[in-house]
């Protein structure tokens, strides 16, 4: 284009200006931030190029380089001569080079400016990102942090460089001399350094405790005092990196706070590590729990999440710290509650005998209210519940929770927890070694509610599944969930249509799966579930008798009419 510019007509040139300076469209999936950035620089490429080659704008193209450059500061020039017009050659990753041998001559303080400089992309290698000071905090780390140190006695504190140092994976494997050195320094720095890294000194923190823990406890007691100071002066300063949409992810966010990950370095404490049931925990590592549990809003539930996690494991060891530092959280609807909850359900454990006769009232009362907290951990509490259920409490014939609780709970639940429970039972029936086959025939005889509301299509067919799976007691289980059964007018139905072996079970109770059919099926077979055509040709062929059989005859009518 840039040999015919001159011979264009003015109208054309002015059109082709006008598609230079638009840029491309946005991407699906490319975030506004990034489309902005790289539509920028692609056009800026794109105008200097032709610059180059002779192209005279009608555009004050300094002006617009100025404009563009807003979005795009790290776009050079020099790219310019090498600028594609094919969108489609210059798609692809762009890798990323650690190299960092230019840096090791260089004068201490002159490492970060140089190591600024030389990053980024060169108009030779578009795809690949230079950091060579990653490079250097990996190789020579020591070299990196004591390049850090010099800046900071200027009151000089880089946040991408230091962000990069404490970042680098490999900050495990430093020495101890090394580590303590670091700790020093982080006590000496000011407290508006401690307040802008808090959580890149937390998760460096965790990284390294393998080296601190337990012949260094003094030193990390130091930067802990440090930490949670800041911590109870400046609560937002111990925000999670997490954008929060609507209500909280108590588990994510506290993976990703400082707070939880002091709470996880003082779960990875080999001193509780050791520690067995009844032992009791350590008072200093209970002092450091209370103090984290102690901080104000959210940095209090991001270490009340991370502790909970772990529920069931502190509480053998120290019931009455548990009962008297966590478990007060659940006697309230409130985040602390919902912080609870999401730890102890992200454990997904069965809570000991004596824990959960503390737990059950909480639980009990989740499980009935209508929430977003019991929709958010339907799941988990519906395997919990299920297993309280068929528990005895040691020494006498009382059920953790009683047939009549459990009944009230399937009531007031939603259709997503009781189609959970009967999965559950039912995976738990086809575990090796398992007696669930007969607590499941008491659930269905003697607690499953008969209430209308119960009866909805999703829960039909979680039934229909459930006896479908029992081979020989699939009768037994076909008489006992027919009165719970209606018609599944949606796909929710997994039958066993394709399975032809030796005991299938089509083959072998062909009046039983007549029964099961009649009762789920609708009068649309559009609703039917696919291949079904196929399984009432073999209910006929197992037993001809059933061919007059009305029930048969009313899905063949069905069949035919559609």
């Amino acid at each position: 284009m840039e040999k015919r510019w001159a011979e264009m007509p003015l109208g054309t040139q002015r059109s082709i200006e006008r598609r230079l300076l638009s840029g491309r469209r946005k991407w699906t999936g490319e975030t506004s931030v990034e489309f902005k950035q790289r539509s920028a620089s692609a056009t800026l490429s794109r105008i200097h190029y032709l610059h180059l080659k002779g192209v005279s704008f009608s555009f004050d193209i300094d002006r617009v380089t100025e404009e563009l450059r807003k979005r795009d500061p790290d776009w050079r020039e020099e790219w310019a001569p090498s600028a594609a017009f094919s969108v489609g050659m210059r798609t692809r990753w762009v890798a990323t080079d650690t190299e960092s041998a230019e840096l090791g001559d260089k004068p201490l303080g002159q490492v970060l400016e140089y190591a600024a400089k030389i990053s980024g992309r060169s108009p030779d290698r578009f795809f690949v990102e230079r950091d060579p000071f990653r490079g250097l905090c990996e190789t020579k780390p020591v070299r990196a942090f004591s390049a850090l140190a010099l800046a900071a006695k200027s009151n000089w504190y880089p946040t991408a460089e230091w962000q990069t140092f404490f970042s680098e994976e490999k900050r495990k494997d430093d020495t101890v001399r090394f580590v303590l050195l670091i700790i020093g320094r982080l006590n000496a720095f000011p407290e508006t350094f401690v307040r802008e890294f808090l959580r890149s000194i937390t998760g460096w923190l965790l990284k390294v405790h393998m080296r601190l823990l337990p012949d260094y406890r003094p030193a990390v007691d130091r930067l802990w005092m440090r930490l949670v100071s800041v911590l109870r002066d400046r609560p937002d300063s111990g925000d999670t990196t997490i954008v929060r949409k609507a209500r909280p992810e108590w588990a994510t966010e506290a993976l990703n706070a400082p707070v939880g990950e002091l709470a996880q370095f003082l779960l990875a404490d080999p001193e509780i590590n050791k520690a067995r049931g009844g032992m009791g925990l350590p008072h200093g590592w209970k002092a450091k729990c209370d103090e984290l549990l102690s901080l104000p809003a959210d940095n209090r539930r991001h270490a009340l999440t991370i502790l909970c996690h772990n529920l069931v494991w502190l509480f053998s060891i120290d019931e009455e710290w548990v009962t008297v530092a966590l478990l007060p959280a659940i006697a309230r609807e409130d985040d602390d509650a919902d912080a609870f909850w999401a730890g102890f359900f992200w454990g997904a454990k069965l809570p000991q005998e004596s824990l959960f006769i503390k737990l059950k009232p909480a639980l009990l009362r989740l499980t009935h209210r209508n929430s977003e907290t019991r929709r958010r951990h339907t799941e988990i509490l519906a395997g919990i519940v299920l297993a309280a259920w068929g528990r005895k409490h040691t020494g006498n014939d009382t059920q953790w929770i009683a047939d009549e609780e459990l009944t009230a709970l399937l009531v007031d639940a939603d259709d997503d927890f009781r189609a959970q429970l009967l999965w559950y039972l039912k995976n738990w029936i086809e575990a090796p070694d398992s007696n669930w086959s007969e607590t499941a025939l008491r659930l269905l005889g003697q607690v499953w509610p008969k209430q209308i509301a119960v009866k909805t299509p999703r829960v039909s067919a979680a039934l229909a599944e459930l006896a479908f799976a029992q081979k020989e007691r699939f009768p037994l289980f076909v008489q006992l969930v027919l009165p719970f059964v209606v018609p599944i007018d949606q796909d929710y139905i997994n039958l066993p249509i394709h399975e032809h072996r030796e005991d299938d079970l089509i083959d072998k109770y062909p009046e039983a799966t007549l029964s099961l059919l009649h009762a789920v099926l609708t009068e649309n077979v559009r609703q039917w579930p696919y291949g079904l055509s196929e399984l009432l040709d073999r209910i006929g062929k197992a037993d001809p008798k059933l061919l007059t059989d009305d029930r048969l005859i009313r899905l063949n009518r069905i069949r035919a009419s559609s």
